[in-house]
């Protein structure tokens, strides 16, 4: 018996063998999957992503400081290319 209790389910399979397959760099790539019985967990290690927060700095209890135009843009750009890519590769997300 695995960790979803029983033989593992055919979406969950596919959904595993999708993420396998990506490969981009804005989308966070699974690394490893370890299936645990004696847990009972069936674990996902995905890539570790270094970087910036996504959230705005906060300047004091009720204000923040706006994240700045081209900073805003280069995250949208990113997410849209990534987007693009799962669209490529038929992957609705």
């Amino acid at each position: 018996q695995d960790a979803l209790g029983g033989t593992h389910s055919h979406a969950c399979v596919r959904e595993i063998a999708i993420m396998k397959k990506l490969c981009h760099p804005n989308i966070v790539q699974l690394v490893e999957v370890i299936d645990d019985p004696a847990s009972d967990r069936l674990l996902l290690v995905m890539e570790f992503v270094d970087g910036e927060s996504l959230h705005p700095t906060r300047v004091d209890s009720t204000h923040w400081e706006p994240v700045p135009e081209h900073v805003a843009w280069q995250r949208c750009r990113d997410v849209l290319q990534g987007l693009d890519y799962l669209h490529y590769n038929d992957v609705v997300h």
